[in-house]
């Protein structure tokens, strides 16, 4: 067991069930404030900032974030795009990179055939074609592009329930 593993096991074994509602309440709506959450919970405001506090601190809760729809910004062609790193590149310099480009909207290193699988937002084709152009320039050999079609919406919340993942 690696030490991250471990680390999530101790983090899993000290989770109530109270915590596990608290989380699914901020996950539906991170701004909830503590008097609205303490009241759906039937605790004391007091009792729930402890929880959150603890949770925080035991990195557990590690932020709420704003989702952005980048539609709203103009970005209406999204797409995935594995990539396959040149033997000379450095992966993190290459990950210092994306943080730069204004197309990327998330990245994930992989373990397979591929070593990123970054998501795009473009504006249209020809934006992804530069977006994806700039991806191979700063160092991937080669990569495989998947224009996204729709998100699926609401997934991920299944992590904080009780019962043990099938």
């Amino acid at each position: 067991m690696t030490e991250r593993t471990a680390k999530a096991a101790r983090r899993a074994r000290v989770l109530d069930d109270i915590d596990l509602r608290l989380l699914r309440a901020l996950w539906m709506d991170g701004r909830a404030r503590v008097r609205v959450l303490a009241r759906d919970l039937a605790l004391a405001d007091s009792a729930v900032s402890v929880r959150l506090r603890r949770l925080r601190e035991q990195g557990v809760l590690a932020g709420v974030h704003a989702e952005v729809d980048p539609a709203v910004l103009g970005l209406t062609t999204q797409a995935l795009v594995m990539i396959r790193l040149s033997p000379n590149t450095d992966s993190r310099a290459y990950e210092e990179r994306l943080r730069t480009m204004r197309s990327v909207l998330g990245a994930v290193a992989l373990v397979g055939d591929f070593d990123l699988e970054v998501h795009l937002a473009c504006r249209d084709m020809a934006d992804l074609e530069r977006s994806v152009t700039a991806l191979r320039d700063a160092g991937a050999e080669s990569t495989h592009t998947q224009l996204i079609a729709r998100t699926v919406a609401g997934l991920g919340q299944a992590l904080l329930t009780e019962e043990e993942p099938a």
